[in-house]
This record gives structure tokens, C-alpha cells and sequence, in this order.
């Protein structure tokens, strides 16, 4: 088998892979959105497996966390997307564009905007757990996620270079 159809194989694994995840996604967000507009509707009752007890402000900031949830699941949706644009242009031969460049500019973005949503997520976990110690929220911030957003960020700047330096060299030719 020629390395370049082990490439497309892979690269078609990548982009089934990435379409389920996705579509996982889109199921999340669906359900996140479910819960936040029934939330408010809900009586004492509908919420005692949530461990929010009687304190209506614990109740809206679960709300709040849940749209929060939301935001940062268009977040993950575009920054997906953008790789599979990524990934095309790697299909097609050509990776050292300036687009790529770009997209991976946006991604580190998407990144760092998705680390902060989740930082205000975080700080209204330990608000509802103060005023409902019983509830069973948390989120974690993976300080690999700064990692991955400076990494981001450089593989913009090699891309860039590189589509630089192939312009430079076709203008040699």
C-alpha cells in the first residue's frame, strides 16, 4: 500500500471521527438547551435530583452554566470545524497556505475564549455550591488547554512562514 492511500485512509478516519463528535455535540447543546428553558418551569420537586435546594440563585446560575455550556459547545462545534478545513487542504496536497495559517489563529482563539467561558463556569460552580452544598456541579480546567492554545498559536506562525517561504521559492522558480 503507497503512503498516500494510507494518508487518505487516515484522513478519512480523521473526518468521521470528527463529524462524530460533532454530531455528539449537537446532541449536548440540544440537551443543555432542554434543560436551561425547563429549569425555571420546573417545581421543588422537579429539581431534587439536582441538590439545589429551596435558593432560587443557585437555581439561575445552574441556568447560567448551562448556557454557558452552550457557548462553549459552538466554540468546540467551529473549532472542529475549522480543522476539517485544515484537514481538506492536507487531502488536497497543499497544508502551507496562509488560510491554514489563519485557521489556526482562530482556533487558539476559539481555544482561549472556551478556557475563559469555562473560568466563569468554574466560578459559578463554587456559587452554587455555596449556597447548595449538596449539589453535584463542578468544572475542571485542564491547564493542558493553555498548552494546547500556545501550541496553536506557533503552528500559526510555522504556517505562515512556510506559505512564505513557498511563495518565495515559486517566485524563484
Amino acid at each position: 500500500m503507497s503512503s498516500s492511500a494510507a494518508d487518505d485512509r487516515l484522513l478519512a478516519i480523521l473526518r468521521v471521527v470528527i463529524w462524530t463528535v460533532m454530531v455528539l455535540l449537537m446532541i449536548a447543546g440540544a440537551i443543555f438547551a432542554g434543560l436551561a428553558i425547563a429549569l425555571p418551569f420546573m417545581g421543588p420537586g422537579g429539581v431534587e435530583d439536582l441538590n439545589l435546594g429551596t435558593d432560587p440563585a443557585a437555581r439561575w446560575a445552574l441556568i447560567a452554566m448551562l448556557g454557558l455550556g452552550i457557548a462553549v459547545l459552538v466554540l468546540a462545534l467551529r473549532f472542529l470545524w475549522t480543522l476539517l478545513a485544515i484537514i481538506d487542504t492536507v487531502g488536497e496536497g497543499d497544508p502551507f497556505v496562509p488560510a491554514n495559517a489563519d485557521r489556526l489563529e482562530r482556533m487558539g482563539w476559539l481555544a482561549v475564549a472556551g478556557f475563559g467561558i469555562a473560568f466563569v463556569m468554574g466560578l459559578l460552580a463554587f456559587f452554587i455550591k455555596a449556597r447548595a452544598p449538596e449539589a453535584q456541579v463542578n468544572v475542571e480546567l485542564d491547564p493542558g488547554i493553555l498548552f494546547l492554545i500556545l501550541v496553536l498559536f506557533v503552528l500559526a506562525r510555522v504556517f505562515r512562514h512556510g506559505a512564505a517561504m513557498r511563495e518565495d521559492l515559486e517566485g524563484t522558480v
